[in-house]
């Protein structure tokens, strides 16, 4: 009898040991997918479209403070705040943080995603597949190099709604409880977008409830709901009326763009989908429903469906006048778990394992791979040349006891001009610092008439008001000007300007 217990104990830490090892693999792996690239070729500023918002936002908090950070980015932006903490804790730069960070929470993904199949299948060999599919889901490597804010508030109402919801819902304890709330507030307090999708979820699945007649679990959930929404809201309140503004389109007859500009493409499904996982998605998805139909109090499984369904439906909001692009909604498809049910429905649960299979599989995978590192070979990068980043350390070094800056922009992207000078004015205000004013147009207009400059381009033109508009405590009083030579179409056309080193031009204004 000895001799069965300890055998016993023996295959369960073999079993965990395995688990373990296979487990720090796949983390291996995916920190790779993103800190490859940095040594391969080169680089030293943080990759992401998005990258110097965050180093501006922590820079505004050292240099302006929280309260200047919630003006300025229009939210309660705890993630950012966060951020800025992480920084100060460790003493590491803003630069770093924002190396560092996104790649800690790509790393949390996977484990989330190991937990969430572990849960509903009971299965830990399940669990590794998900994780397996998370490391080459297309919605985690972009995520993760532009929108690592939306990830960071993704896990956060994953594990609230897939982890401890349905135990909540289950076994009702003030512990879960306040997990919950806790989880959720933290990102309504990061992410107001995602949290607004995540409450519409959970009212549905209210709904749902009710139609059933599962009074005793309808209020539950109904609890679960308020708490975090009523804290959210409240402190979220004074910029509910700016958050609808920025959302709903009034008017496109004077915007730079349109809202068929917003609606997703369709081979964007595809990726967001899995590229090659998207038949095990589906799969999936068609399980999921089947078994959320025949029994809602498999809490799992309705979170999970309904989570999808509604995040592939909301990306059609922008036809009916939400102001947010489409393909952000389909980010938050849980692609790894999904697909993981999906895998079991097509090659494990009919017959068994055969090599025709293992093949089909095999195709999938790699076609996933091969999209996923064409994608990254054009996106995985800092959007500012290395160049044009130490003009702007130059520039900061050489006025560190000077307040009045601006700096000049003037150049022609056709459609994209207003979303570059707002990427480069956000790398201003992140190197140099956040009071600099950034103007955008010919600076004679500034100088010698301050008037408006005109372009017949109308989506100059809209930049150049917006950029006027959000010029902050202007003067031209003893004001130092400096444009550098790759964000302005030519320099040394306005005599004003002088290099004061190579691609650096100055002017100083009494």
């Amino acid at each position: 009898m000895g001799n069965l217990i300890n055998e016993k104990l023996r295959l369960i830490v073999e079993e965990r040991y395995v688990l373990a090892l296979f487990i720090t693999v796949f983390l291996v792996l995916d920190s790779l997918v993103f800190i490859l690239p940095y040594y391969l070729k080169g680089y030293t500023i943080p990759v992401g479209w998005d990258t110097a918002w965050y180093i501006r936002n922590m820079r505004l908090i050292e240099e302006q403070g929280v309260y200047s950070l919630f003006i300025k980015t229009r939210e309660i932006n705890l993630f950012c705040i966060l951020e800025y903490l992480f920084a100060s804790i460790f003493n590491i730069s803003f630069i770093l943080t924002a190396t560092i960070v996104p790649i800690m929470v790509g790393l949390l993904f996977p484990l989330v995603n190991f937990q969430i199949i572990k849960k509903l299948t009971k299965s830990r060999k399940l669990a590794l597949v998900a994780m397996l599919l998370t490391i080459i889901d297309y919605n985690t490597v972009r995520m993760i190099t532009v929108f690592y804010r939306n990830l960071f508030c993704f896990l956060l109402i994953e594990i609230a709604v897939f982890w401890v919801l349905p135990d909540f819902l289950e076994k009702p304890s003030k512990k879960r409880f306040f997990i919950f709330v806790l989880f959720f507030t933290i990102a309504g307090l990061s992410q107001l977008e995602t949290f607004a999708i995540a409450i519409f979820m959970l009212l549905i699945s209210l709904l749902l409830y009710l139609k059933k007649r599962l009074f005793k679990t309808a209020k539950l959930l109904l609890f679960c709901v308020l708490a975090p929404t009523l804290i959210v809201l409240s402190f979220q309140a004074p910029f509910l009326p700016i958050f609808v503004e920025k959302h709903i389109i009034f008017d496109n007859s004077g915007r730079w763009y349109h809202r068929q500009n917003l609606v997703t493409e369709p081979w964007y499904y595809l990726l967001s989908f899995g590229v090659g996982l998207t038949p095990l998605y589906i799969a999936g998805m068609y399980d999921l429903l089947k078994k959320t139909s025949k029994n809602l109090e498999k809490h799992g499984f309705l979170f999970i469906s309904l989570w999808n369904v509604i995040a592939i439906t909301s990306s059609f909001l922008p036809l009916l006048g939400v102001r947010v692009p489409g393909w952000r909604f389909l980010m938050l498809a849980t692609v790894p778990p999904v697909a993981t049910l999906g895998f079991v429905k097509l090659f494990i649960g009919k017959g068994s394992f055969t090599k025709k299979k293992a093949l089909i599989l095999i195709v999938l995978i790699a076609t996933t791979l091969i999209v996923i590192t064409v994608n990254q070979s054009r996106t995985f990068r800092p959007w500012i040349s290395k160049d044009a980043y130490e003009k702007l350390l130059w520039i900061s070094n050489a006025n560190r006891n000077h307040s009045n800056i601006i700096f000049v922009l003037c150049f022609d992207y056709g459609r994209d001009t207003f979303s570059w000078a707002e990427l480069y004015r956000n790398w201003i205000w992140a190197v140099i610092r956040t009071r600099t004013n950034v103007y955008f147009g010919d600076v004679r207009f500034l100088i010698e008439h301050q008037q408006p400059t005109y372009f017949e381009n109308q989506f100059l033109n809209y930049t150049y008001y917006v950029f006027c508009n959000e010029l902050e405590d202007f003067t031209l009083n003893n004001a130092r000007i400096y444009t550098i030579d790759e964000w302005h179409k030519n320099p040394l056309n306005e005599t004003c300007f002088v290099e004061v080193k190579p691609g650096i031009y100055h002017m100083e204004f009494g």
